[in-house]
């Protein structure tokens, strides 16, 4: 086995053991916390240790892409209800109700069908 390797390989264990080390503290520092008589300084160090133990489950990509189906789905109903205003296929008071749901699926579809391509393809 080579140095670097050796040394890689130690570098990962001393990095293991500081984290779990931290997250014992951390554990420790939270059973203790008492919110009302808590400084700012403690309160920091409490929040960055419920990151450290509960890390937050979704990634930045997904809440933009999850942005990107709200932000479709919004323009799809707003086009839809301006569009059967326009055209004048309001039957009923119902309709203005039901077209902007029409337009949020079909506004919803329209990223759905490239992130669909994006996955078959990758």
């Amino acid at each position: 086995m080579s140095n670097s390797a050796i040394l890689a390989a130690n570098v990962a264990i001393m990095a293991s053991v500081e984290e779990s080390q931290r997250k014992e503290q951390c554990g420790r520092q939270m059973e203790g916390y008492q919110h009302g008589t808590a400084s700012i300084e403690e309160s920091r160090q409490y929040a960055d240790c419920v990151d450290l133990l509960h890390p937050d489950p979704m990634t930045a990509g997904e809440v933009f892409v999850i942005k990107v189906f709200l932000c479709w789905m919004l323009l799809g109903a707003v086009v839809n209800l301006v569009y059967q205003k326009v055209t004048e296929n309001v039957y009923s008071g119902l309709d203005y109700l039901m077209f902007p749901f029409i337009g949020a699926i079909m506004g919803a579809a329209f990223p759905a069908f490239f992130y669909l391509i994006k996955f078959i393809f990758s």
